[in-house]
Formats: C-alpha cells, sequence, structure tokens
C-alpha cells in the first residue's frame, strides 16, 4: 500500500466516523455535518477509491452502514456503481434500502432491473394492526425517480409500476 492510498483511506475512515458520532445528534445537526462530510467525499482522489473504502471500513458495521452516503458521491466511478449493484442484492433489508434510494437519488438507470425483481420479490408486510412497505415499495419510488413518473406513496403504486416497467420493456 502506498503513502497516498493509506492516507486516502485514513481520510475516508474519519469522514465515516464523523458520520457514525453524528448518529447521536438532532436531525438537522447531524444534516449540516452530514453535507459538510459529502462535500469533502466529492473531494478525494478516485485512484483506489474503492480499495480505500474497504480498508476503512474493515468489519465495522456501522462504518459500513455510513458508507452508502460516501458511495454515493462517487458514482462518476465505474467501480462504485458495480458495488452498489452488489451491495443492492445484500440481505439486509435496511441496507438494501439505502442502497435503493442511492440508486433513486442519483438516478442510476443501470439498476432498474434490480429494482424490478426487488418490486415483483420483495412483497409489502399487512397484518391487522400494521404496514410495513419493505423494500418493493421503496423500489418502485426509486423505479419512477429514474424514469420522471409520477409516484404516490401508496401499496397499490407498487402494482403500476410493475405495470409500466413491463411496458417499458416491451416498448409499447
Amino acid at each position: 500500500m502506498t503513502a497516498a492510498s493509506k492516507d486516502l483511506t485514513e481520510r475516508i475512515r474519519t469522514l465515516l466516523e464523523r458520520l457514525v458520532q453524528s448518529r447521536r445528534l438532532s436531525n438537522d445537526d447531524r444534516e449540516v455535518i452530514g453535507d459538510e462530510i459529502v462535500a469533502e467525499a466529492r473531494e478525494l482522489p478516485r485512484e483506489f477509491i474503492l480499495d480505500a473504502l474497504d480498508k476503512a471500513i474493515g468489519r465495522n458495521k456501522r462504518r459500513r452502514e455510513e458508507a452508502v452516503y460516501l458511495l454515493s458521491e462517487w458514482t462518476d466511478v465505474p467501480a462504485v456503481v458495480d458495488r452498489i449493484g452488489e451491495w443492492i442484492n445484500d440481505p439486509d433489508p435496511q441496507w438494501r434500502n439505502w442502497l435503493i434510494q442511492t440508486v433513486a437519488q442519483d438516478g442510476l438507470t443501470k439498476f432498474s432491473p434490480h429494482l424490478k425483481d426487488i418490486i415483483e420479490h420483495d412483497p409489502d408486510e399487512c397484518g391487522d394492526t400494521f404496514f410495513n412497505p419493505g423494500e418493493s415499495i421503496r423500489a418502485a419510488q426509486a423505479v419512477c425517480d429514474i424514469r420522471g413518473w409520477e409516484f404516490e406513496w401508496h401499496v397499490l403504486t407498487v402494482e403500476k409500476t410493475k405495470n409500466l416497467v413491463l411496458i417499458a420493456r416491451n416498448g409499447a
């Protein structure tokens, strides 16, 4: 590992730790700190960025959870986009949720097929006293954001989005 890549790893670890520590703050304070951190992340050199991120995360679950904020700033790096594609199928629903939001926010159309699979195979959970939209409604929202389609936060929108995807796929 070169001195430059060690420095990059430490800078990323510091950013991740600041994000982890900010979880204890109010939403307003967390947002201010988050904006500062992503601005710093945007300025980091891209060479070896993914290797440095992996080393900075290590085995720390909290740093991994915060890594999505940094990943979203580096989508100009093809390997980062590929990583998002790998992680979008992670078994952890919270992690997938964050990644789906990143895909929607950055308009990463490359992941539309992944989102369609999530819409179809990760259904909402309903009970007499609860409704958990799961990932399917998040995936529907992301697809609508990417495609510029209208989205309403309602379980029926999932089925509507599935139909729109099928129509778009068939060229109608």
